[in-house]
């Protein structure tokens, strides 16, 4: 996979949970897309199911607090160079803005979510907006669980697991919630 920061073990399980979502009906989305190579995984393995990807598209992260190390600004890119990249796959959409906002004309179900987006309220407001339109057996994937550089994300899931239950497994950094 290129164009991605997820290394080959990342990459794996993040293969290994979208393939356990095929036969869950809904769409497929990553909130956080950066440079777009993930995304282009998601969308060329999804069996075609429409996929959403969202970001800003250029001024990176917004939002951080004293809960977050990243800091806003950073993964700043260019977003129409990364829009381009995506614009060959015809069942990407992309929804530029910042999110939960970006969001809130869109209606869907969804299968299988990746969030990437690094800080506390970014983690917060995506398992506040993702959690209840997620079908059952589809999965929730959070990038950067107890990452140290984001520890603002392992407490928002640490948190919404004490009042949830939800089926969880961890891969390396990652975790994965599955809707039962």
């Amino acid at each position: 996979m290129e164009r991605t920061l997820l290394w080959q073990a990342k990459q794996d399980y993040l293969a290994q949970c979208l393939k356990r979502t095929l036969n869950v009906p809904g769409l497929t989305a990553e909130i956080g897309v950066y440079l777009g190579g993930t995304t282009r995984f998601i969308a060329t393995n999804n069996h075609g199911k429409a996929h959403i990807a969202a970001d800003t598209f250029g001024p990176g992260i917004i939002g951080a607090t004293s809960k977050d190390q990243h800091v806003n600004g950073d993964f700043n890119v260019n977003g129409n160079e990364v829009l381009n990249y995506l614009h060959v796959l015809p069942n990407v959409i992309p929804i530029v803005g910042y999110f939960p906002q970006s969001f809130q004309y869109v209606h869907a179900r969804y299968s299988f979510v990746h969030v990437d987006l690094d800080t506390y309220q970014g983690t917060v407001d995506s398992l506040d907006y993702f959690w209840d339109k997620l079908n059952t057996g589809g999965i929730l994937l959070y990038d950067d669980w107890q990452w140290d550089n984001c520890k603002g994300v392992t407490e928002a899931l640490q948190e919404f697991l004490t009042k949830v239950p939800a089926h969880f497994e961890q891969g390396q950094h990652q975790l994965a919630l599955t809707k039962q």
